[in-house]
């Protein structure tokens, strides 16, 4: 699940939304999963091997690793087919990320 709130900057409209991600799953175990797939069918370089952990993957890629670096390239594609469409709607100024991937 994914949860939007949107809030205009003089805060007279407030709104939230919250709904299924169909398959693109931003959390950290798509990520995993993602890594995982990836992983098994590319011949990317990483120091990574299974069992994944979101927090590895993030760290690896800071790091320079190439399977991790595709992951999370991959993990900003997701989070940005979900955001797009909110902030069009609602004309945000600002999108603030929380939770472990926005640590990240």
């Amino acid at each position: 699940r994914f949860k939007a709130i949107a809030r205009l900057p003089d805060r007279s409209h407030a709104g939230a939304a919250t709904f299924e991600l169909a398959g693109n799953d931003p959390a950290a175990s798509g990520v995993v999963g993602f890594a995982e797939q990836l992983a098994a069918r590319s011949g990317l370089r990483t120091s990574l091997s299974a069992p994944f952990d979101a927090r590895a993957i993030f760290r690896a890629a800071r790091g320079g690793d190439d399977l991790a670096r595709a992951v999370v390239d991959e993990e900003a594609r997701r989070i940005a087919q979900h955001v797009v469409p909110i902030a069009a709607v609602a004309d945000v100024a600002l999108v603030v990320l929380g939770g472990g991937i926005g640590t990240n």
